[in-house]
């Protein structure tokens, strides 16, 4: 039997109320050239049932003996997998139908990159299409803070992965994707496509699991790696601002927003001293995290505090746009007795 020309790994865990919709996703692909690899990491729900009852050939199940984790199902995949492009999905979200196509297409396009990712489309809970950089520059920048990809939307070379010895970290609490990139953004070239690659749902309930919290506690310490240069000029309060931002889990007041300003301008001032990444890239991510902290503090902030955000007071500094400070002023005027 021949290889398939792309792999498509999928980790499960307890996931039947929305297992069904994400494989049909996939097997009802423009693509049809591919393997899906679903990986049952001992669950004890009726996945096992939902999947034995899918009959097409393309679907391979490998059962874990017990629950082992994200990491050590999605390296298990990639150790089986034969395609030569490997694609990440997950089993609560949609693929859009030319998914595999998009992607394919774009990297026969560009045979320089080996890591693609996408836009997403959220849904559920939260609404809204979430963008990530597309360029080199824009990846590494946006590396300070957060992932730069949408970890179901990627996909892979195979061969440059298996080349470098590239997998999931099993070891320590981890956000593994965010790790995985770190470690593959250093040696290979990557990019973001533009097109919306993947329906994400939206799931608050996850957010109580244990694994969430050690992600959270793995892209600290990533964080912390990735700014070690700058790390004698931060502070334990300003590593707290940082990871608070990032995570969006500030609390609300005025105080809160004006340590989450000087963070950021100071961001930009430490780059300038000690360069992690371009400093053009870095302001355009700086602006990003202060638009949304500034959202997120709206009722706390005033009019004179957003005007003071429209002027650049040094270069590289974080100041927004003129269409960004004109929604946040529109939004502070539909705000009862908030006029200040």
């Amino acid at each position: 039997m021949s290889a398939p020309r792309v792999s498509v790994i999928m980790p499960v865990y307890n996931g039947e109320k929305y297992l069904r919709s994400a494989v049909d996703s996939i097997l009802r692909q423009t693509f049809r050239d591919f393997e899906l690899m679903v990986v049952d990491d001992g669950s004890t729900d009726g996945t096992a049932g939902i999947l034995t009852s899918i009959r097409d050939p393309r679907l391979t199940v490998l059962r874990q003996p017990s629950n082992m984790g994200v990491a050590a199902a999605l390296n298990r995949a990639m150790f089986e997998a034969r395609g030569d492009f490997v694609f990440r999905m997950d089993s609560d979200d949609i693929a859009v139908r030319n998914r595999l196509e998009l992607q394919i297409r774009f990297l026969e396009a560009h045979p320089e990159v080996a890591l693609c990712g996408g836009s997403v489309k959220r849904f559920g809970e939260v609404g809204g299409v979430v963008r990530y950089p597309r360029t080199r520059a824009g990846i590494q920048a946006q590396m300070l803070f957060n992932p730069p990809f949408a970890h179901p939307a990627v996909a892979w070379r195979r061969n440059a992965f298996d080349e470098l010895g590239l997998c999931y970290e099993e070891e320590i609490p981890t956000a593994e994707d965010y790790d995985l990139w770190v470690r593959a953004c250093r040696v290979l070239e990557a990019a973001n496509m533009d097109p919306v690659l993947l329906h994400y749902r939206v799931d608050h309930k996850v957010k109580l699991s244990a694994y969430v919290v050690q992600q959270i506690e793995g892209a600290r310490r990533i964080r912390r790696d990735l700014l070690g240069p700058w790390s004698a000029s931060i502070s334990v309060a300003e590593w707290e601002v940082f990871h608070r931002i990032c995570e969006g889990s500030n609390a609300a007041g005025r105080e809160q927003w004006m340590d989450g300003l000087n963070w950021l301008s100071k961001m930009a001032v430490l780059n300038r001293e000690i360069p992690l990444v371009d400093c053009k890239c870095l302001s355009d991510r700086l602006a990003v995290y202060l638009y949304d902290l500034t959202f997120s503090h709206l009722s706390y902030v005033s009019m004179r505090d957003l005007m003071s955000l429209s002027v650049s007071r040094r270069r590289s500094e974080p100041f927004l746009s003129g269409n960004r400070i004109r929604c946040l002023l529109i939004r502070k005027l539909m705000l009862p007795g908030r006029h200040r």
